[in-house]
């Protein structure tokens, strides 16, 4: 997928925002705005035109585990039964 425009400017801000979500979980505190805001620019990504149908479908998926992971507070991610290759 070539990203241009719009499409890099939420790619980039969905990224930032996971990132600083994951920084801020590493010490203890659940941001769910920064997790929001990550999904929402995501959401409006496999929205887009020029998202070709693989592509889509992947985003799709990576915006149901956040989701799932939103809905649980992380919960299913500290059960190492959750993922049937957990190491």
């Amino acid at each position: 997928m070539v990203l241009t425009g719009r499409m890099a400017v939420q790619t980039g801000q969905a990224r930032d925002n996971v990132q600083d979500f994951q920084e801020r979980w590493s010490r203890g505190k659940f941001d769910t705005g920064k997790l929001d805001k990550a999904i929402h620019n995501l959401e409006h990504l496999a929205q887009a035109d020029r998202v070709r149908g693989r592509d889509r479908e992947i985003l799709s998926r990576d915006l149901f585990d956040l989701r799932q992971f939103r809905a649980t507070r992380g919960g299913s991610y500290r059960n190492p039964g959750y993922y049937p290759n957990w190491r």
